[in-house]
């Protein structure tokens, strides 16, 4: 499509609201979001998804999704109306991922994983390969000029590095892991306290202590050992998507925990 940058960067282009399928509010959320980042939102709007479609995953939905998806961006960023009803985006949704059916409340987090995947859209990436064994630097790969292509990992993608490390002989073991998005625990706080992202950020990165029942086996000690594990964030993603565990399960149903807020800083989007 010609005058993609033009539409994407003029004062009209995606203000279309979402009206809700009954309680849909989590996957219009979650389409906003998706809608708004602009570099994916080219892709689909150029048409280069189309040489990239999964025609063939057995899980998949032979492309009919992104299909549907790329669908309701032209009504969204070419179209006319003010609003738009996606209907017809939920029930092909609904079809290859019944948990959608109906009109029940989920969670944003969820819908906004299902449409544009890797593994909907293209061909299944290799095996991720891991270090293990006191490595400090994750493995050299080659991306293939397919995966380097696919704007999910390129947009979203970020790499994980966990360290485990024995409290007996102080053997440690590295592994890399990518991800999609950061699920964030939120920690309580006083009354008349903010919480902060930074401070969700913080207690994921807490060091873990694995001891009692959760013992780990060091490969040094060849035995059940306590340890700690570390998690840090390796490599970000040029889009951070942040998933916050608002609810926290107890015996008599979920529960809210506290309302996070970010720190307003200039330039961020």
């Amino acid at each position: 499509m010609t005058g993609t940058s033009s539409v994407l960067h003029s004062a009209k282009g995606g203000r279309v609201g979402l009206v809700n399928v009954g309680n849909t509010c989590f996957m219009n959320a979650a389409l906003q979001c998706l809608s708004h980042t602009d570099s994916l939102t080219a892709y689909f709007l150029r048409g280069e998804w189309m040489h990239e479609v999964n025609d063939t995953s057995r899980d998949g939905s032979g492309g009919a999704v992104v299909r549907e998806y790329s669908a309701l961006l032209e009504r969204l960023w070419v179209g006319e109306a003010s609003t738009h009803k996606p209907a017809a985006f939920k029930a092909t949704l609904s079809r290859f991922a019944p948990q959608f059916e109906g009109y029940r409340q989920h969670d944003a987090q969820a819908g906004s994983t299902c449409p544009v995947t890797p593994g909907r859209l293209y061909l299944p990436p290799h095996p991720r390969r891991r270090n293990v064994t006191g490595a400090t630097q994750p493995p050299t790969t080659t991306p293939t000029a397919h995966n380097a292509r696919a704007p999910c990992p390129r947009v979203r993608q970020g790499q994980l590095k966990s360290v485990l490390r024995c409290s007996v002989c102080g053997a440690t073991r590295t592994k890399f892991d990518p991800f999609m998005y950061l699920s964030l625990p939120m920690p309580r706080v006083g009354a008349g306290e903010v919480l902060t992202l930074e401070r969700c950020l913080r207690e994921f990165m807490r060091e873990e202590r694995l001891d009692g029942d959760n013992l780990w086996r060091c490969f040094c000690c060849n035995d059940f050992r306590p340890a700690t594990k570390t998690l840090s964030i390796w490599k970000l993603p040029s889009h951070l998507v942040v998933h916050l565990k608002r609810f926290g399960a107890v015996a008599s149903g979920p529960r809210a925990t506290a309302q996070p807020r970010a720190r307003e800083r200039q330039g961020c989007r």
